[in-house]
């Protein structure tokens, strides 16, 4: 990845085990309650937070408790969204039985190392390196 994307890069929050799903390239929808109009390469934090939902209807991962959590764990294209059907289940890693959106991920790429960020995360959509702007 170029580091001189670094500073302008936007941060997605994601709690684990979904930004390793995301990483793995085995979960391409990341379901949200609101849309969104971002296209571009996004960084995928790995939130402290645990997962609101205990289902994972396709994919496991073993131990949980090894996945990093508050750092930067890699990136993503986001290339579109829209509304969330239950033939998204597969693709979104969980049993789609709520409404929201579906906002397509593609082309993950795994930090070789997990960065902390300098700006502090939000639930969505947050700048990680505002000390380097």
């Amino acid at each position: 990845m170029n580091v001189s994307l670094l500073p302008c890069m936007r941060a997605l929050s994601v709690r684990q085990p979904w930004a390793e799903l995301i990483l793995r390239g085995s979960k391409t929808i990341e379901c949200r309650p609101k849309p969104t109009f971002v296209r571009e390469r996004i960084w995928i934090y790995a939130a402290e937070g645990r997962p609101r939902r205990d289902t994972l209807s396709t994919i496991t991962v073993p131990d949980q408790s090894v996945l990093p959590r508050g750092v930067l764990v890699g990136s993503v294209e986001l290339i579109g969204c829209r509304r969330l059907t239950p033939s998204d289940a597969a693709a979104a890693c969980q049993p789609i039985d709520f409404e929201g959106y579906a906002w397509l991920v593609v082309h993950p790429e795994r930090l070789a190392q997990p960065l902390r960020p300098t700006g502090r995360p939000q639930q969505e959509f947050f700048t990680p390196f505002v000390n380097l702007l």
